[in-house]
Order: structure tokens, then sequence, then C-alpha cells
């Protein structure tokens, strides 16, 4: 999902539902029947929601694998994918997810300065052609590394 736009309202919906479930779980063996506490298959559908929507090697998403490995305590760990949650609600409603890296602003902005000296030069009868034209191969290489780094 990164980079595509606010996820529509029933997405941002069920995982505020989703934080309020994992909330009812209990996380103190002591006082608390052990049919209270979550299990890996409680876990699951936030990880699984996390990777689909944050991108799968997004932090969040690997932070919520990461709950799910050590399933052997999953009981402990309904709160922490609580707060996975929350916190890629707040992420997103703050626009975050549409941020492009610096390295990729920075490269697009490059080739836009570029471009921009491009057309200056055109305009200039006296600049021999050759030079708006490796500018505008340079912009190009700039886009392209732009694109590279936003999809990798």
């Amino acid at each position: 999902m990164s980079g595509s736009g606010i996820p529509n309202p029933d997405v941002l919906s069920w995982a505020i539902n989703e934080v309020g479930r994992l909330r009812r779980f209990s996380t103190d063996v002591v006082q608390n029947p052990p049919n209270s506490y979550a299990t890996i298959g409680d876990l699951a559908p936030g990880a699984q929601f996390l990777a689909r929507q944050a991108g799968s090697t997004s932090q969040f998403a690997v932070s919520a694998k990461g709950l799910l490995v050590s399933a052997g305590n999953a009981w402990s760990h309904s709160h922490a994918m609580a707060d996975l949650l929350e916190q890629w609600v707040f992420y997103v409603q703050a626009g975050m997810q549409d941020q492009a890296p610096f390295e990729v602003r920075a490269r697009v902005e490059a080739a836009n300065d570029l471009m921009d000296q491009v057309a200056l030069l055109l305009d200039d009868r006296q600049i021999y052609p050759v030079a708006p034209m490796v500018l505008t191969g340079a912009a190009l290489e700039e886009r392209l590394r732009a694109l590279m780094a936003e999809h990798a």
C-alpha cells in the first residue's frame, strides 16, 4: 500500500476495531483464566493486515511477524500487536505513507533542476545543442534512479 494514498475508511475502521479486540486479551498470567489469553491465531489477522496494507518489508509488518515468530508467547503479545496496528493508523492519518524517502525526493528534485537548465539552454540559440542533450540524459538517469529507489 505504501505510496498509494490513504486507505478507504473501512480499512482504517478494521484496524481500529482490531486494536480494541486485541486489547481485551489479558497479559497477566496470574490474575486471569487461560481462555482470556491471545493465541497465535488471534495475532495472525493483524500481522497479515500489516503485511498487506503497510507492505511486507515495512517495519510494521516485520515487527508483527516477529511477534508471530515468538508464538510460544502469543498470550503476552496481543497488546504489542495492538500497538503496532494503532501506530499504523496514526502513521496513515498523518499522511506518512505518501511521503517518499529522502533519497527519492532528492533525486526527483535534481532531475527537475536539470530539466529547468535544459529549458534555459534550449532557449539560448548560441548554445551548442549537445549540452542540453547531455543534461537531459542526466535528468533521465536521476529520475530512473529515483524510481528504482522508490520501488526497492
